[in-house]
């Protein structure tokens, strides 16, 4: 049996102005109330398809029982192999493949006697040049990528060859102008398009955009888009440190 979950305080997720004044909670009685009515009719196996972020996961996984696999979204972890979180009816395999099709998850279950003895799971890499492209897919990327090839190539205006101080980098971003954002442990480059603008230290263990969840984690002022934008148009406050840091953990949304 499947189970389909998405990670509940929306705008936090995602951009505040396209989900006004909607938000949901975890409702982990409900969940188990079905996972509790599947494995009354019958069901052997019970896997939870999440888009809840690994943390959330981690945490479900140990308050619920029933569930043999959390095969989840939203932060991107590449997991080689799954994490066994003990709960009281046993354990759950709590997993993530990545993002992007980078990778494919495969968990293969050995069923006996009408419940999981073993399992074999594969974290499988996507080299995407190796495979062919679909026709209808890449049509429609051509389709809309057409109209932007006149720009292609065209240099930016401005150069800078050293890293910019994070204070500086928060109030150069804006609307438009953010393109990824990659973060490292400990201490690394802000990059944006490729080019280092700035450095961070890591203030907690993970940095996962989108949830948050004890004492330890904290979310620096970059680490997701909506947090870096000022939304002028929307009216949305500039998101700074203690605004990000300060995020209830999913679990009091209701």
């Amino acid at each position: 049996e499947l189970i389909g979950q998405a990670f509940p305080y929306t705008p936090i997720a995602n951009p505040r102005h396209m989900v006004p004044d909607w938000t949901f909670g975890i409702q982990e009685e409900h969940l188990q109330k079905m996972v509790d009515e599947v494995r009354g009719k019958g069901a052997q196996v019970v896997v939870l398809l999440s888009h809840n972020g690994m943390d959330v996961d981690l945490k479900l996984a140990s308050r619920l029982s029933g569930i043999d696999a959390i095969l989840g979204g939203h932060t991107h972890d590449g997991m080689p192999a799954p994490t066994v979180v003990k709960n009281p009816g046993g354990q759950t395999l709590v997993t993530n493949a990545g993002s992007n099709t980078k990778f494919l998850g495969v968990l293969d279950f050995d069923v006996r006697g009408g419940k999981v003895q073993g399992y074999r799971y594969k974290l499988m890499p996507i080299f995407a040049r190796l495979l062919p492209a679909d026709a209808d897919m890449q049509a429609y990327i051509d389709g809309v990528r057409a109209p932007l090839q006149g720009q292609a190539g065209r240099k930016a205006r401005g150069h800078r060859g050293t890293a910019l101080p994070p204070r500086q980098l928060q109030w150069l971003l804006g609307p438009g102008h953010l393109r990824r954002v990659d973060r490292r442990e400990r201490r690394g480059p802000v990059l944006l398009a490729g080019r280092a603008l700035g450095y961070l230290a890591a203030a907690g263990r993970h940095h996962h955009h989108g949830s948050a969840d004890g004492p330890d984690r904290h979310h620096l002022p970059v680490d997701h888009a909506q947090r870096v934008h000022r939304h002028t148009d929307q009216g949305d406050p500039w998101k700074t440190w203690p605004t990000t840091s300060s995020t209830p953990t999913p679990y009091y949304q209701h």
